[in-house]
């Protein structure tokens, strides 16, 4: 990480796989409920009191979708590795050139990360069983290294999530369901802390995601006029950085109340003709 803590080095392991599965249970809550809806609550009663924690919404989904994910996968991954491939690893191969790693296993040493290795392959085959992968992500989750890990990871999917304003949408409108449901809001208005205001700023490229008014050169003088919650407050709208947008100072107060479906124009980094 550069000294400005900007800019940060990552191996970016499984990104966009974490960040489609987000996608994915984000489009239909209904369907989702079952596995999420509990967490999107919890997530939901913290934020009412919350005011633009650096830990945003976002990164709490995605913490607990990559955990989830890294630990089926890794369940899936030894209760269907062939027999004999696993015998011939364990009697031909060395050990540090052996086929069969958990993918859990792999991430943390992506990440650098010191962890205990999973000891289920060397086991008799009647010893062998899916218990066995659970059981160590269950010791895993008590260690810092996988809480880093966690963290590390969320913050590469936020990375790429943040730019997506149809997911940032499903997931404050979730939340504000929950929050409703749960008779919590609505919640108190506050101001949006500096690093906020950059953050929308840039993702937004200095425009109104309304009219694409181009608002660059005014960073120092954005203030609550131009920064939109994308679900009101009104509508049980969360203080969030993943809940702001950038309209000029007309579409803001045009806007009010209201919310609409997020804007689906994105600004090309070049030109092309053929497009």
């Amino acid at each position: 990480m550069s000294g400005s803590g900007l800019v940060r080095q990552s191996p970016l392991f499984a990104t966009y796989h974490m960040a489609d599965e987000i996608e994915q249970l984000l489009e239909d809550p209904l369907e989702s409920a079952l596995l999420w809806g509990d967490l999107v609550g919890e997530i939901a009663e913290d934020s009412v009191a919350a005011s633009f924690p650096m830990n945003t919404v976002l990164h709490q989904l995605a913490a607990s979708v990559i955990g989830d994910t890294l630990c089926r996968g890794d369940i899936e991954f030894y209760a269907t590795r062939p027999e004999g491939r696993i015998e011939f690893q364990l009697e031909a191969v060395p050990d540090d050139q052996r086929a069969f790693t958990l993918w859990t296993e792999i991430a943390m040493r992506r990440y650098g990360l010191a962890f205990e290795p999973f000891k289920g392959w060397e086991l008799p085959k009647n010893e062998r069983h899916e218990d066995l992968v659970s059981d160590w992500h269950d010791e895993l989750r008590m260690t810092e290294s996988y809480h880093r890990l966690l963290a590390r990871m969320s913050e590469d999917v936020f990375f790429i999530l943040f730019a997506n304003r149809q997911v940032l949408f499903n997931l404050n409108s979730w939340i504000a369901d929950k929050i409703e449901w749960r008779s919590l809001g609505p919640v108190t208005r506050t101001r949006p802390p500096s690093w906020a205001k950059r953050a929308v700023f840039f993702r937004d490229r200095g425009r109104c995601c309304i009219c694409g008014t181009d608002l660059s050169g005014l960073l120092s003088q954005i203030g609550i006029a131009n920064l939109d919650h994308v679900v009101p407050l009104v509508a049980n709208g969360i203080n969030d950085v993943t809940n702001l947008q950038l309209l000029c100072d007309h579409h803001n107060a045009a806007k009010g109340g209201r919310y609409f479906e997020p804007a689906q124009t994105y600004e090309a980094w070049f030109h092309r003709d053929t497009l």
